[in-house]
């Protein structure tokens, strides 16, 4: 492909995912394959409807290195790792798509599927790794090894989806969000015994069991999880205790859920767990 026309493919999929919700602002990462050897990337902390192609990066396929003054993705040599390890993959995306990135902090080896064709059997769970470490590639890179399925989910932290061309690898993160969210609705169903999927019924019955996990903590480590509202947020403890953005009289754990509803608005929920944190 040439360069011109690989660069135009990462600029037009950025706006496409963010338009479709499954990029939020500046957070994820497009390449396309230009030849065995490169590819074109989308650039480090930039917002995807002000790009142009001299904004894209060309790096080499062999160790994700570039020359120029534009920065890329830090997660190039994940990339660059796809390109290597698949010689039929042309086109990469990773994004913190929802559904799938709630599928993330679970646990879980591998998320069963069926009917998604560009899913195979199963969905690998990549061991995790902090953000453009060699720990992480080597994670996405494991997970791959003898999967039939064009997405791997990142644990705690978001999704990685690769295909022949843009219009594959677009369909496998759209289908890849679709198989989670039923994953999850099919779960719940099963777990709660509820005849169908409601939304807030679903939130519920989650929020009634982070309460009942709290309530087993030890006071000295007791967890909370709060939830977005109009003017502020509710923190999920025995009061439901509402605060605004601007509160100032607040415990240690609110001050916390505080600062992020205010940083983050495209954030509505937060689960405060005793392995990860926040």
């Amino acid at each position: 492909m040439e360069t011109l026309k690989a660069k135009e493919q990462v600029i037009k999929a950025g706006k496409a995912l963010v338009e479709c919700g499954l990029i939020v602002r500046t957070w994820g990462n497009v390449s396309c394959r230009i030849d065995r050897d490169t590819f074109a990337i989308s650039p480090s902390g930039r917002a995807y409807d002000t790009l142009t192609t001299d904004d894209i990066v060309v790096c080499q396929v062999a160790d994700a290195s570039y020359e120029g003054n534009v920065k890329p993705s830090s997660e190039k040599g994940i990339h660059a790792l796809v390109y290597r390890t698949h010689a039929d993959a042309n086109f990469v995306i990773h994004t913190h798509q929802v559904q799938a990135s709630a599928i993330s902090t679970v646990g879980m080896k591998s998320m069963p599927v069926k009917d998604y064709d560009m899913l195979g059997n199963a969905v690998p769970v990549s061991a995790y790794g902090l953000p453009s470490t060699g720990k992480l590639k080597n994670g996405v890179g494991n997970a791959m090894e003898g999967s039939n399925s064009h997405g791997v989910i990142m644990a705690n932290h978001g999704a990685l989806c690769y295909g022949v061309d843009y219009d594959a690898t677009f369909k496998a993160a759209q289908q890849l969000e679709d198989a989670s969210f039923a994953f999850i609705r099919d779960t719940y169903l099963q777990k709660s015994g509820a005849s169908q999927y409601d939304e807030r019924a679903f939130e519920t019955y989650l929020l009634s069991l982070m309460l009942q996990r709290d309530a087993k903590l030890p006071e000295a480590t007791k967890l909370y999880n709060s939830k977005r509202t109009k003017d502020g947020f509710i923190l999920e403890n025995e009061d439901e205790t509402a605060y605004t953005l601007d509160s100032t009289d607040l415990p240690e754990a609110a001050r916390i859920h505080q600062a992020i509803y205010r940083d983050r608005s495209d954030i509505n929920y937060i689960i405060q767990t005793a392995d990860h944190g926040l």
